[in-house]
């Protein structure tokens, strides 16, 4: 957001540098310099940088002592972010009349876009001195106390160059940019509107009203305010990389992409417009185009960490953590204190049996991390001690332990469709639900007085529909499934089910991925191993598995249409679906019920029953989608959830976590 806030700044001074050209030319002058002076000035209102450049070099050709041409000069430079050139054009303006207050200006502006903000400063107060009744100065300054983050200074200058200037449209835009940073939204869009009422033909004024009702939560306007901008300003990506902000809050992550790949055909030279994309192909699981421009991303741009990111991330969707590791090398040497890359970059070499090295990148994480982050990164690592040498994973423990006999849990339904298997949480017989669908592994508080006490240290989560929560965490010595022991194993403390009978929690993703786990249908048993047996006579379906934040996740086609990517949830009775990414089949949706849970919460949503869904190769009638608001819980509208419901017309459902498959044996 601050490289946004920043190009807008940018753009707003560049403007003002081009204004400042037409309102106060110098003159007589001898005809052809005159002329010469004019057609650059034309030529800078209308973006033809280098064509003003090349006039202005003529002119001071013939002109070697012409204060005015060479601060013209100085604009042309800054437009074409030579700022060094610019700089030296300011100086010989001044040089050449040390009484020129513009001239002052204009190099404080160039100033700011090379971050001198104390020269800035002086620049202004010199214009000043200079010339009292010059509302720039205070312009200036106040663009210098935004990006020094003083607001309340920032509205001060503002609201001096308004009092000299009051018709002129700038001075309210920034004025509503630092109100907006104090977070008083409703005075920046009244300075909006005003700055509007002044002048509708500047993209800016819709730029930062987009901002303010971005803040606000107003998506929808903002989407207009962008688009008002990109219809004056087409050539700019501005607007298209801050429309596509605003899509990715509504859930709408195509039209996100479509917008940043009109933003790369105007600036293919834009790191930041290819690490964004990049971003809204990892959200939508497509992968290899989300690796190809975070690629283009980072050749551009080496540091950026975005880019950095999702593609360490991508590699580790694959499991191929060799591949991930080198990212998150990098990243650590841009951003040391990250606790959140320490942890995965541990984890990476866990992955890999490398424990010295992942004991290591753990010591890093536990230097910087809080006490709530600490506890949120054993419960993504559940049986693991971070910073306590071990001489194997987890999964080689297991692995040991399944070597004579797989794992065999029984299950059955309870009254809400949930598979409930046995287990023992230090030596307490309990059912946990079977829930691929969730990162984390987790008690509920009803059952905890006879388990064990919380840790002193609270959490916050949220649902995806933006409600926050509460929650704790506890480590058991021990959680038994059958014949293997899980020791030491950090599981999250919630409500849950609140009421219910039976269920006392469940077994998600982080302690499952350490398995091949089948959930037999016919049978009713959910199989722990770790190899795959052969299959019966039964042919099978095979699809590639990402595995997400410890969730497995495939891509299928609905309708012969539209390929999505769909988030496999045994903890799910149902399946669901954003009304977003069914757009392509079905234009509207009537919301006249909803659906609720503990971590979704409440939906508005529709019953809706497509024509087909394909793995792979294999077409099967298609099940009912509860279809909900994209816009309601844009967290998840990336993906569509393929529930219990679904798996039950199969035999047997394998997720293979580690060798990346889901195999689906057909009844």
């Amino acid at each position: 957001m601050r490289f946004k806030i920043h190009l807008l700044i940018a753009a707003v001074l560049i403007a003002s540098i081009v204004i400042f050209a037409w309102m106060y030319r110098l003159g007589p002058f001898p005809p052809t310099p005159s002329e010469l002076l004019e057609n650059a000035q034309g030529l800078l209102s209308q973006n033809r940088d280098q064509a003003a450049l090349d006039s202005l070099n003529t002119l001071i050709k013939k002109n070697p002592k012409y204060a005015q041409a060479y601060r013209e000069r100085s604009f042309a430079y800054g437009k074409l972010e030579k700022y060094d050139e610019a700089l030296a054009d300011s100086h010989a303006a001044i040089a050449l009349d040390p009484k020129f207050a513009l001239a002052y200006c204009t190099r404080a502006a160039i100033y700011i876009l090379v971050k001198r903000y104390q020269d800035a400063l002086a620049d202004s107060d010199k214009a000043i001195a200079l010339d009292p009744k010059l509302a720039d100065p205070y312009g200036m300054r106040a663009l210098v106390y935004e990006r020094l983050e003083n607001y309340d200074k920032d509205v001060e200058e503002c609201n001096k160059a308004i009092a000299l200037e009051p018709k002129v449209m700038r001075y309210y835009l920034f004025r509503a940019t630092a109100l907006r940073h104090l977070k008083k939204y409703q005075e920046a869009l009244q300075d909006c509107n005003k700055a509007l009422s002044l002048t509708s033909k500047q993209s800016g004024p819709f730029i930062e009203r987009g901002f303010i009702y971005l803040r606000l939560g107003e998506f929808h306007k903002a989407v207009e305010d962008y688009t008002a901008a990109i219809k004056l300003n087409p050539q700019s990506p501005q607007g298209y990389l801050l429309r596509a902000d605003a899509y990715r809050d509504l859930g709408q992550y195509q039209k996100q992409i479509d917008d940043l790949t009109l933003a790369v055909q105007i600036s293919p030279q834009l790191a930041k417009v290819y690490e964004q994309r990049g971003h809204a192909y990892y959200q939508l699981g497509q992968l290899q185009n989300a690796l190809a421009d975070c690629s283009k991303a980072i050749g551009l741009n080496a540091n950026s960490l975005c880019a950095l990111c999702t593609t360490a991330a991508s590699y580790e969707d694959l499991g191929l953590y060799d591949k991930a590791i080198p990212f998150r090398t990098k990243i650590s040497s841009i951003d040391a204190e990250s606790q959140f890359n320490w942890v995965n970059l541990g984890r990476d070499y866990l992955m890999l049996e490398k424990i010295s090295q992942a004991d290591s990148a753990w010591y890093q994480a536990d230097r910087f991390a809080t006490p709530s982050e600490r506890r949120s990164s054993s419960l993504c690592n559940p049986m693991v001690v971070l910073h306590h040498y071990s001489k194997h994973s987890p999964k080689y423990n297991i692995d040991q332990q399944l070597k004579s006999k797989s794992v065999v849990l029984p299950f059955h339904y309870d009254d809400q469709n949930h598979i409930c298997v046995p287990a023992r949480v230090n030596d307490h017989a309990l059912e946990l639900m079977l829930d691929t669908g969730c990162n984390h592994s987790e008690l509920w508080k009803q059952a905890m007085p006879q388990i064990g006490k919380l840790e002193n240290v609270p959490l916050r989560g949220a649902t995806a529909n933006g409600t926050g929560y509460s929650y704790g965490s506890f480590t058991a010595r021990s959680i038994q499934l059958d014949t293997v022991t899980l020791p030491t194993v950090s599981m999250a403390v919630n409500d849950g089910l609140v009421g219910h009978k039976s269920l006392s929690g469940f077994l998600g993703g982080n302690i499952l991925e350490n398995f091949i786990v089948t959930v037999d249908y016919l049978n009713k048993k959910v199989i722990l191993s770790s190899s795959l047996k052969p299959s019966g006579l039964n042919p099978i379906i095979i699809l590639p598995m990402r595995v997400r934040d410890h969730k497995p996740y495939c891509s299928v086609t609905l309708d012969d249409r539209i390929v999505v990517s769909a988030l496999l949830d045994t903890g799910g009775p149902f399946n669901i679906s954003p009304d977003s990414l069914l757009k392509p089949i079905q234009t509207e949706f009537i919301f006249k019920g909803h659906i609720a849970g503990p971590w979704i919460g409440r939906l508005d949503s529709n019953h809706v029953r497509l024509k087909s869904i394909k793995l792979g190769k294999s077409n099967f009638d298609a099940p009912y989608f509860d279809v909900y608001s994209a816009e309601q819980a844009p967290s998840m509208a990336s993906e569509i959830v393929l529930g219990d419901h679904f798996f039950r017309r199969f035999k047997t459902v394998t997720f293979d976590y580690p060798g990346r498959q889901v195999i689906f044996e057909p009844k």
